[in-house]
């Protein structure tokens, strides 16, 4: 179970972070600031 964290947090900081900003970038919504910190802190993220 460890390594499919593992293997999932870097797949979060590499490619689905990047994604998940572009998909809900919405200069008019806080939404987008509210989601990312959630996923940074669900995969521990530090970019």
């Amino acid at each position: 179970m460890n390594k499919v964290l593992v293997i999932m947090k870097f797949i979060y900081a590499t490619i689905l972070r990047e994604l998940v900003f572009n998909a809900i970038d919405n200069p008019d919504s806080e939404v987008d600031e509210f989601v990312l910190k959630l996923l940074d802190r669900l995969f521990d993220y530090d970019g």
